[in-house]
């Protein structure tokens, strides 16, 4: 009798251990970005969960190829699904709750981990001598405003989840003091995530994408530091349609709110620019 050869997508979980790291992401229509993620991280981890919110290209199949690979290295991974709805924050729960791994991992498909291979000794050596620690910011190679380390590794369980339907984030709701059990990467060369640089005109569809979202998400929520978030993506667009005046509200309410970080900085810096084009 041949054997059963299981699909690809298909995990198997008899006889195994948990996963210790797991990476997560979610795609549609990737096929021409994902090739390079899938190389950055095939050594490093056990277990691949990839979330599809709709795809329509071939993405599918190259995740197919990929999982053959993983099951040849005995690991583990899946494609599951996740109805879009135009909202990024609960396809990454979706995903992140298809995992299994004490340690979760999320990256974009248009992503590249650079020196992955020091992630798990660098987690095993937080476990040992910083048992406290949950979550992990990774510096993020993605353009000047975006300097800050990206919350990107969690010990997955009760109190994280994600929020935000669009740059959506990882938080740790009913922990007092929750600093005190976060870390950061501060040196690139040890591990970090290089994003693959956007055309102006990929750049130009996802801005218009997410400030339709923010528009709607802006409407209905009482959160003023929600609303401050989303305000800077409304402003972005309207800055490049040239309604700064417009823009000039939605600026004063991210500068209000972040002053100092980089988003309130650069709020500022555009809000003196408008001024002098003014004449004040």
């Amino acid at each position: 009798m041949k054997p059963i050869r299981l699909p690809s997508s298909f995990r198997t979980t008899f006889n195994r251990p948990k996963p210790f790291l797991s990476l997560c992401v979610i795609f549609r229509n990737n096929e021409a970005t994902i090739r390079p993620l899938l190389e950055s991280v095939v050594d490093h981890f056990d277990e691949f969960v990839f979330t599809d919110t709709g795809c329509t290209d071939s993405t599918r199949k190259v995740l197919e190829s990929f999982m053959e690979e993983v099951d040849a290295r005995g690991k583990v991974g899946c494609v599951t699904e996740f109805p879009w709805c135009d909202d990024f924050a609960k396809a990454r729960q979706a995903n992140f709750e298809a995992a299994r791994g004490v340690w979760r991992v999320f990256l974009d498909t248009d992503d590249v981990l650079v020196h992955g291979e020091n992630l798990r000794p660098l987690l095993e050596k937080t476990m040992k001598n910083h048992p406290q620690v949950e979550g992990l910011f990774l510096p993020y190679d993605y353009d000047v405003l975006e300097e800050l380390p990206t919350m990107r590794v969690v010990k997955w369980g009760p109190g994280w989840e994600w929020t935000d339907a669009i740059h959506e984030r990882l938080v740790l709701r009913g922990r007092t003091a929750p600093q005190n059990i976060l870390a950061s990467v501060d040196n690139p060369e040890t591990i970090h995530v290089r994003h693959k640089r956007k055309t102006p005109e990929e750049k130009d569809r996802a801005l218009r994408r997410n400030a339709d979202i923010a528009r709607r998400e802006y409407g209905v929520t009482d959160d003023k530091e929600y609303k401050a978030r989303l305000a800077r993506t409304i402003a972005m667009e309207l800055k490049l349609d040239g309604k700064f005046d417009e823009a000039k509200p939605y600026l004063l309410e991210v500068a209000t709110n972040y002053a100092k970080l980089p988003e309130g900085k650069q709020a500022y810096a555009d809000l003196s620019r408008f001024a002098a084009k003014d004449g004040n």
